[in-house]
């Protein structure tokens, strides 16, 4: 299995759409943190409703590293469906025939390759919001001090945002139709069924998102969140944490069965 996934992180290494992703990742980071931050320089309100140098502000900062789970769900995708997509998988399947395994390999790579694109979300912006706290006068020790509270619930997030789209890349295979799916269900479907039923809301793979990756800003200050999972009253951290990575097992388990019945010529 460690030869699989090895051969995974490769796979994802020497192509140019894992590298796309992360140059808009780290450029996406840094914008939108410099966006938000200097709106309240220059307003004299600031964006959080409160100023830098506050517990608060500090996380509500390192948590914009949370943008890059899309990001992360696409990673997935594109980790399981390329192969599928240029003809590559038959090689795959001749070096390892079990494809249970397979599958398997591409999770694990797909959630080691999430985990550093929420490292590297995270330390963009780290960089920018210190250079915020130079600019206000104010601590940047204050900003290091919440790095261990905010960076392992959205770095964990964001690993099991990739876990979730590779096992949706397992089901449908087809790359296109996958990131359709996956980005329909959470631009569209998510916000419908949150409006009608929220009780069933707070369990769809956002919800759970949002509740591991905001766990720090929920208990320090209300929901710490927007959009549509804003008003819900969302699982704790541990739980949503558990829920998402049971849709990303389940979900690669049918991948699974399906891969093995299916031929893929």
């Amino acid at each position: 299995m460690i030869r699989l996934v090895r051969a995974e992180l490769l796979k994802l290494r020497t192509t140019r759409i894992g590298w796309a992703l992360l140059a808009v990742v780290v450029a996406l980071a840094g914008v939108v943190t410099w966006l938000v931050t200097w709106r309240g320089i220059v307003g004299g309100s600031f964006a959080f409703g409160y100023g830098p140098g506050t517990v608060s502000w500090y996380r509500s900062v390192l948590n914009d590293g949370s943008l890059v789970e899309t990001f992360a769900l696409v990673l997935g995708i594109v980790v399981v469906t390329a192969e599928h997509r240029h003809g590559t998988i038959t090689s795959t399947l001749l070096a390892e025939p079990r494809r249970e395994r397979v599958v398997g390999a591409k999770l694990v790579a797909s959630m080691l390759a999430g985990g550093a694109y929420g490292l590297t979300s995270c330390a963009v912006v780290l960089a920018v919001a210190a250079v915020v706290c130079a600019h206000e006068g104010v601590g940047v020790g204050g900003l290091l001090g919440q790095v261990p509270v905010v960076w392992p619930g959205l770095v964990a997030a964001t690993a099991l945002q990739a876990v979730y789209g590779a096992a949706v890349g397992a089901l449908l295979r087809n790359q296109v139709q996958a990131v359709v799916v996956a980005l329909v269900f959470s631009i569209v479907a998510f916000p419908v069924v949150v409006g009608l039923f929220p009780s069933v809301g707070r369990w769809l793979p956002d919800a759970a998102t949002a509740a591991l990756s905001s766990a720090s800003t929920r208990t320090h200050q209300g929901t710490g969140i927007s959009g549509p999972a804003a008003d819900l009253h969302l699982l704790r951290w541990w739980a949503g944490g558990l829920v998402l990575l049971g849709y990303g097992v389940v979900l690669a388990g049918l991948g699974s069965v399906a891969a093995v019945r299916s031929d893929v010529t």
